[in-house]
């Protein structure tokens, strides 16, 4: 990891890491953002990590979808094998959707989640593409 990643607080995981996640893993990923855009100034450090941010809760918020749809054919294990004898799993994960869906609060609110989060990864790009452009705009 950059010793510039370290000197702008990059690496903490206080914000950013649930209890239940890996720290290394978001170290991991910020890390990765910082080798693929190579901030040079603290303000690109915080676009970066922005950037990092962005990606973690979104793959929070699909791994809480597929918790969603695992417990929910977990409930209808009993049924489903009742009065399923030759259905596919496709069919399983159908139903248990179908049923989320019959209470489109949650997925609704995951989806929206989902929507504000890659705008909030985008814009973070955006910022730093257009903070990249003005200064070199000035350096010509």
């Amino acid at each position: 990891m950059s010793l510039n990643a370290v000197k702008h607080g990059l690496t903490s995981t206080k914000m950013f890491v649930l209890q239940n996640e890996n720290p290394a893993a978001w170290a991991e990923l910020l890390d990765q953002c910082v080798k693929d855009y190579k901030p040079t100034t603290p303000l690109e450090h915080t676009y970066v990590q922005a950037i990092a941010f962005s990606l973690w809760r979104l793959r929070r918020m699909y791994s809480v979808q597929t918790a969603m749809v695992d417990l929910e054919m977990d409930d209808q294990a009993a049924d489903f094998d009742k009065n399923y004898e030759t259905a596919d799993e496709t069919i399983r994960k159908t139903l248990a959707v179908r049923e989320l869906l019959s209470d489109t609060r949650p997925l609704t609110n995951l989806s929206r989640y989902e929507v504000a989060l890659q705008r909030a990864h985008d814009r973070a790009v955006n910022n730093l593409v257009n903070l990249r452009k003005l200064r070199n705009e000035k350096a010509a």
